[in-house]
């Protein structure tokens, strides 16, 4: 499911000017050939904290810490708009875009 926000291709370019797959990610579901990034969390509107280890170069990829940052708005608007599972205590569970083992 797509955000209304990004439902045009060219609206979500203007959104991620510095793609290099531009926005692949909404037709395929992948970032150019690679699934997209695990994410652990969301913070504000478009910091994604990033699951395990990010091997590749990306425009919108942040070192912090001992993990990754990801600012990319259009992942943001993605994350956000795909349900989530809830988690103990009605919080919400980190949604996965990949499989991964949670620590």
């Amino acid at each position: 499911m797509k955000s209304e926000v990004i439902d045009k291709n060219d609206a979500a370019q203007e959104l991620a000017k510095k793609c290099p797959h531009q926005v692949s990610c909404l037709k395929t579901g992948q970032c150019g050939e690679r699934s997209l990034c695990t994410v652990r969390r969301c913070v504000g509107d478009n910091v994604l904290f990033l699951e395990g280890n990010v091997p590749f170069v990306c425009p919108y990829l942040l070192p912090f810490g001992y993990g990754h940052l990801c600012t990319c708005p259009v992942h943001a608007e993605l994350y956000k708009s795909e349900p989530r599972i809830a988690g103990p205590a009605g919080s919400k569970s980190p949604k996965k875009h990949k499989p991964a083992s949670d620590p």
